[in-house]
């Protein structure tokens, strides 16, 4: 009854399946968060070196400067949670690998003494949570960060007098 092999039964295979879904969508939410950091890191980066350009040129009462100012704003608050998410990612990725691993074992072969069903449970519950995270952190900032990436764009188009979209 799996404590010397692993019967592939068909709850088994199942709970094989979902494991290993569950693993590839958590790096897959790993990778999408860095490409998103590092995307928001660059967009922060134009929008303070034009708002340092609007401020030097039109004074401390610039309205770019102070709608780049607000971008940046917004592109921080992205930033404070996307590190969050992907610290939380990185936090429970280690157990989550560890539960797989032990998942693939005989249960008698296991360090945890637990049932494959329970190990599952426990793989799809951190998934769950983490899938959780990177849901709330799009919900709160997509289109805030759509919107800061449009006005760097239209500031850039103001100071240099170009069509480019970087």
């Amino acid at each position: 009854m799996g404590w010397f092999n692993n019967t592939p039964t068909a709850n088994r295979i199942a709970n094989s399946v979902q494991v290993i879904a569950s693993v590839v969508a958590i790096e897959g939410s790993a990778e999408i968060m860095d490409q998103a950091n590092a995307f928001v890191q660059t967009q922060k980066t134009r929008a303070e070196g034009f708002a340092a350009r609007a401020f030097a040129t039109e004074g401390a009462s610039s309205a770019l400067g102070r709608q780049l100012q607000s971008a940046i704003n917004d592109l921080s608050a992205y930033q404070v949670d996307g590190r969050e998410v992907r610290q939380d990612i990185d936090n429970r990725l280690p157990d989550i690998r560890y539960m797989v691993s032990q998942f693939d074992l005989p249960r008698a072969a296991r360090e945890i003494n637990v049932p494959s069903k329970r190990i599952a449970d426990g793989v799809l519950n951190e998934t769950a949570a983490i899938m959780n995270n990177v849901r709330f952190i799009a919900g709160r900032h997509e289109s805030k960060v759509s919107a800061a990436v449009t006005q760097i764009d239209r500031a850039d188009r103001q100071l240099n007098g170009t069509n480019a979209v970087v």
